[in-house]
């Protein structure tokens, strides 16, 4: 897990604005497939350690299902520190 996701975890702002997004959004945002509620996530299209921004932006999220954000995440790999 990253420092920016441990910064999330923590931030109750974050959380209640997480929720509120994803029980707004209901279908991928790639493959538009509905997703249950327990199974949706937010996506950050420009990865959280390339944005300038910070992760509570919400200009840069998606909501994405478990495939669509497993297949992204891959292909956009992790920062080397």
């Amino acid at each position: 897990m990253s420092s920016y996701h441990r910064e999330a975890d923590d931030d109750p702002l974050f959380k209640a604005q997480r929720i509120t997004y994803l029980n707004r959004f209901r279908y991928c945002r790639i493959c538009d497939d509905y997703v249950l509620r327990n199974e949706r996530s937010i996506d950050h299209i420009i990865p959280m350690w390339r944005y300038a921004g910070k992760y509570w932006f919400k200009e840069n999220w998606q909501m994405l299902c478990p495939v669509c954000h497993n297949a992204k995440t891959k292909i956009e790999g992790t920062p080397i520190i």
